[in-house]
């Protein structure tokens, strides 16, 4: 186990690349470990620390708190790379992670899964021997991570009812906008409102760092939905007096719509702020949908019944329970970025892809493919019949003011 390194001023790098990170290779061979220390000294990285096996990688993360990069091998002697991914989830130890390996990629996904599953921030796979080319293609996709501050960024402990509360009172949470495009015309067709928490002090928070914790309180999540719903509801009519008509996307969460009457407080926020109810997309993921099943199905059928529609969120990742379709009204079928990731390469995502798109046509619903990244995604998913398609490949979210001018780019390139 070496101490940090130096490095020199590598060549250019995307944004999320090595610049500026401090970086943890755990490899168990010796040579293949040196090789991959210098390759990344090289590109820039200030700080590189190395591990021969999961038991010498906690300890590293346990003295050095500011690494925020793990290049991880999967086979190691005491502690195999599969052992120390659950290690680090238990200690809530969160820096982005790359698994180094020559397995077959069903393996892989497996494993991939396994991270996601456990909170870890996973940046990809990288298939042996590694090269700089591959660290840049891992690593291009990787989205900022939040500014650090007391606690760890994606830890929902790190914040108390009373702050995020305050947050709330001063108006700190808000809605950044993630198009949506058709497929075939390439046209701007809606929005996902996504919740960000501009925090004084810590800067531009994911939801992952405080929405479990608002989700502990029923109460609390229902005044916070209806609260972005407010906020996506004055953007909408924003753009639309601008000559910009779109169908805003907005999440309900499980603790709400488990809450008897919950649909009551939706349809009076709605008819306050003037939002159409068939502008309204109302996404709800598949773990949402059987829980407290009773009020669930009450509030869905009532918002159904109302004009709203219902969308299934990351199909196929939860509890895959097709009876879902068929128990609850929905319009549209959301492929989860786990699915679309990897297309064209995956032959078995791309077979999965095509098994949902033809589930969704065989029940009349709507397609959205979203984590969208490269062109071949792209071209896969119209080929495969999907309807519409958001992800960085097009547009990053984005705040509400900006839309307007995005929506006038060229697109031709779709």
């Amino acid at each position: 186990m070496n101490v940090p390194t130096d490095a020199s001023n590598g060549p250019a790098l995307p944004p999320q690349g090595i610049l500026g990170r401090s970086v943890l290779v755990v490899e168990d061979s010796k040579s293949q470990r040196a090789f991959a220390v210098e390759l990344i000294r090289e590109m820039g990285a200030p700080r590189v620390f190395e591990a021969g096996n999961g038991v010498e990688a906690l300890a590293v993360l346990e003295r050095e708190p500011g690494i925020d990069l793990v290049f991880c091998d999967l086979e190691m002697p005491q502690m195999d790379g599969m052992a120390l991914i659950g290690e680090m989830a238990a200690r809530s130890i969160n820096p982005y992670l790359i698994i180094l390996s020559a397995h077959e990629t069903v393996v892989l996904e497996s494993v991939r899964l396994m991270a996601t599953t456990y909170g870890i921030s996973f940046s990809g796979i990288i298939a042996k021997p590694l090269t700089r080319d591959k660290i840049i293609q891992a690593l291009s996709a990787t989205p900022p991570r939040a500014a650090p501050g007391p606690g760890r960024p994606g830890d929902p402990a790190c914040f108390t009812d009373l702050e995020i509360r305050r947050g709330m009172k001063r108006g700190e949470f808000v809605c950044f906008y993630q198009p949506q495009i058709t497929m075939r015309e390439g046209r701007l067709d809606g929005v996902e409102a996504l919740v960000r928490w501009r925090h004084p002090e810590r800067g531009v928070l994911s939801p992952a760092s405080f929405l479990p914790q608002i989700e502990k309180i029923p109460e609390l999540m229902s005044r916070f939905t209806l609260q972005i719903l407010e906020q996506a509801a004055a953007q909408w009519h924003a753009w639309r007096s601008s000559g910009l008509v779109l169908e805003m996307s907005v999440n309900l969460s499980a603790t709400s719509l488990s809450t008897a009457g919950f649909a009551d407080r939706i349809m009076e926020a709605a008819a306050q702020h003037d939002l159409p109810p068939e502008s309204l997309m109302l996404e709800i993921t598949e773990s949402a949908s059987v829980s407290n099943l009773g009020h669930t199905l009450a509030n869905l059928a009532r918002l159904r019944m109302r004009g709203f529609k219902l969308s299934i969120d990351d199909f196929g990742t939860g509890y895959a329970t097709y009876a879902q379709l068929e128990r609850i009204p929905f319009n549209e079928l959301k492929i989860d970025i786990s699915i679309t990731r990897d297309l064209p390469a995956s032959r078995r995502h791309a077979i999965l892809a095509k098994s949902l798109l033809q589930l969704a046509q065989d029940f009349h619903l709507t397609t959205v493919a979203e984590g969208i990244e490269t062109q071949e995604c792209w071209d896969t998913l119209k080929r495969l019949g999907c309807d519409r398609g958001q992800g960085y490949f097009m547009a990053r979210p984005m705040p509400g003011d900006q839309l307007l001018a995005w929506s006038q780019l060229d697109r031709s390139h779709l």
